[in-house]
């Protein structure tokens, strides 16, 4: 047996083409000359299957009879007539056409007509069976499943309590034990300047220049 949520819903195009009769009847349209030639051209392309030969200057020429010499960048007029007619459907659907079973609307980007059965959309939806809750099953001997195990935390797991951290040292016992080693970066600092200045003075000596040596000269006295 076929699913009937998997039937096609969208209209037929003698639907479509009914739709679009009334559509040009109304007042909107029906003030709109050239909104109307539009939607007419669009819906008959996306009937023939061309719908993806829509392009601006195809429209153009067919709808505008903007033949030579058109470009789009400059010339607008396909944009803002595109711009009306989505926003008169978007108006029409929205008040007056909100119950009708076809719509025919443009898409938001593109100049391709949108076509659907209000009406076949929602049969379908309501043709869905809801999702069902899955129930655990019985066991063989009539007991109740149980229920998932609790996830237990350290304590009830090992049936112990959690260590405690170790105590901190007191204040005065961290200030004796810094004192020693304050003591040798002191003593060390010292030794280190005094084997400096040992060496330095070792270094200047050896190149220091040699002074002359003094020759003493002793005075003797003349023989009478």
């Amino acid at each position: 047996m076929a699913n009937e949520t998997n039937r096609d819903t969208r209209p037929s195009a003698r639907e479509v083409r009914a739709t679009l009769t009334a559509l040009l009847e109304t007042p909107p349209l029906a003030r709109s000359p050239k909104v109307s030639s539009l939607l007419t051209y669009l819906v008959t392309a996306k009937l023939e299957g061309t719908a993806e030969d829509l392009t601006e200057t195809a429209i153009a020429g067919a709808v505008f009879n903007q033949h030579d010499n058109f470009n789009p960048r400059s010339n607008p007029i396909v944009r803002v007539n595109a711009s009306r007619l989505r926003n008169l459907l978007k108006s029409y659907y929205a008040d007056a056409g909100a119950d009708d079973a076809i719509q025919i609307r443009l898409a938001d980007i593109g100049y391709e007509p949108v076509f659907s059965d209000t009406t076949a959309d929602a049969e379908a939806g309501q043709s869905v069976p809801p999702e069902e809750t899955p129930v655990p099953a019985t066991p063989a001997d009539g007991t109740p499943a149980s229920s998932p195990a609790r996830q237990t935390g350290p304590m009830e797991k090992t049936g112990e309590a959690p260590s405690e951290p170790a105590p901190e040292a007191p204040l005065n016992l961290r200030q004796r034990l810094r004192a020693p080693a304050s003591t040798a970066l002191v003593l060390g600092a010292a030794l280190a300047a005094v084997l400096t200045s040992i060496i330095y003075i070792h270094v200047a000596l050896q190149f220091a220049p040699e002074r002359p040596a003094l020759t003493v000269t002793t005075a003797t006295a003349a023989p009478n």
